[in-house]
């Protein structure tokens, strides 16, 4: 159980890391494509990285 917790800390950080780094990208409309991109990318593992961690909480 604890392996777990710790685990699902590490993929809350690894979101919150993703989500701020998005953020700090500056205003969308101004990026290039490759930008945007990267930043939805950033956007997506964040999001990915929170269901991990609800996932491996469960188990």
């Amino acid at each position: 159980m604890e392996r777990s917790e710790s685990h699902s800390e590490e993929l809350l950080r690894r979101a919150e890391e993703a989500q701020v780094r998005a953020e700090t990208m500056g205003n969308p409309i101004e990026m290039s494509l490759e930008e945007r991109s990267a930043r939805a990318h950033l956007l997506a593992n964040a999001e990915f990285f929170r269901l991990q961690a609800r996932r491996s909480r469960r188990i």
